[in-house]
């Protein structure tokens, strides 16, 4: 059965721009006010236009309210940008009641407690997006958070960030409370999150990770070859024994899914064999080979642009990513089909 809705908001990754038409064509030929947002649309707002009634750029903790009271007005603009980063306790706690039993249809719930990354990694968007300041949001609405998720049966939750730990001064208060909460739980939930590897050198957090009952950590190791880490400037990952990270998180007992990359400028055709000896010796349960891709809006974009060496990438491609829109400095294009 139809239901008519009044407005409709849609948000995305840029994998997921094919489902994103799709539902604009339903919406949008049943007469519905359309708004699309998020972090694609902020980044490449060109390739949107044409598909919704309305479309945010940037955060909208400051411009859907905005937007909201001209709407109801009868009136709204076409494009509303957000460029000052708001502090997150802006940011509301969501309604999840409002979803009851259809929340569990979802692998996981889903909380995103800091914006932003201290870290500067050449191909990555997410200082681009949200800046290199953390900015954190309160640890009480955090716990409202997993409270009302968990009186509706969620038992697994991911918290979104891009780096849990990118103010550790945040993340141990955190997950101060983490323990606590969990521990007065009949039934236990159970944590997953991305962050950083020099979590290795902390070991009060990743005490505390274990005893908050993260069941598993995503962390970009990206390559053991050490020029290309320096030049993506993932810096924190070049002066150290990265194996050696790599064991003592897994030692507390945390499973690990690692971002792999190939690609880079300093990489032969001889990393393949490196990268496969390096997750045998690391014994990364899970790791997410991509090949190196330039995103809308990164450093790598950009110089890719200047050089160049930029293609026509798949823009619905999976995870991971079986294309990539840079041309290879290191080895030929053929030689890098043929390896990957």
């Amino acid at each position: 059965m139809q239901r008519g809705y009044d407005l409709v908001g849609l948000s995305g990754f840029s994998s997921q721009i094919g489902r994103v038409r799709a539902l604009s064509q339903i919406f949008r030929a049943r007469g519905n006010t359309l708004a699309i947002g998020g972090p694609a649309c902020s980044t490449t707002p060109e390739l949107y236009v044409g598909l919704a009634d309305v479309l945010f750029i940037g955060e909208a903790e400051y411009t859907w309210p905005a937007f909201l009271k001209e709407w109801e007005k009868g009136t709204h603009r076409k494009i509303y940008r957000q460029v000052i980063k708001p502090e997150l306790e802006a940011s509301r706690v969501p309604a999840w009641e409002l979803m009851g039993p259809d929340v569990l249809r979802y692998v996981c719930g889903a909380i995103q407690t800091a914006r932003g990354c201290p870290f500067d990694c050449e191909f990555c968007d997410v200082p681009y997006i949200f800046g290199h300041r953390p900015r954190t949001k309160p640890i009480d609405d955090v716990l409202k958070e997993i409270d009302i998720q968990y009186k509706l049966g969620v038992r697994r939750i991911f918290f979104v960030d891009d780096n849990f730990i990118g103010d550790l001064r945040y993340a141990r208060k955190l997950l101060k409370e983490l323990v606590v909460y969990d521990n007065s739980l009949p039934q236990p939930v159970y944590f997953f999150t991305q962050l950083t590897l020099n979590v290795a050198k902390n070991e009060d957090v990743l005490e505390m990770l274990a005893d908050a009952n993260f069941s598993s950590l995503f962390i970009g190791v990206e390559t053991p070859n050490i020029d290309s880490l320096k030049e993506t400037k993932k810096l924190q990952n070049c002066y150290t024994d990265i194996i050696s990270d790599v064991h003592k998180v897994e030692s507390y007992g945390l499973s690990l899914t690692s971002g792999i990359i190939v690609g880079f400028d300093h990489d032969r055709p001889e990393i393949f064999t490196e990268q496969f000896g390096f997750m045998q010796e690391s014994s990364i349960p899970l790791p997410v080979v991509n090949l190196l891709a330039a995103q809308p809006g990164t450093r790598l974009w950009y110089r890719m642009q200047r050089e160049g060496r930029m293609l026509a990438g798949d823009e619905e491609s999976g995870v991971p990513k079986s294309t990539t829109n840079v041309v290879p400095r290191g080895m030929s294009r053929v030689e890098f089909s043929r390896a990957t």
